[in-house]
């Protein structure tokens, strides 16, 4: 049995920026166990909004896989976990 509620993999989220890409997220392995309390700091640009779209199904990844409550969704939560 697994003891997280939030888990991505590889999480991967590029933007193109004219002739730039932009690496918002670049291969974030991140998890948070059932009952835990997270806070996510950083600089402005360092992907802390752009990491909680891909949690909660507001973005699609540009790789990687996002679980919650143990469901795979790439980025977008099932219709029936809503």
């Amino acid at each position: 049995m697994n003891d997280w509620i939030v888990k991505t993999e590889q999480l991967k989220k590029y933007y193109r920026l004219g002739d730039n890409t932009v690496k918002a997220l670049d291969g974030v392995d991140f998890r948070v166990r059932e009952r835990e309390f997270v806070a996510l700091i950083g600089k402005s640009g360092s992907g802390k909004s752009t990491l909680l779209h891909m949690i909660g199904g507001l973005d699609v990844p540009t790789a990687g896989e996002v679980y919650v409550a143990g469901c795979a969704g790439q980025g977008r939560l099932h219709p029936g976990h809503r």
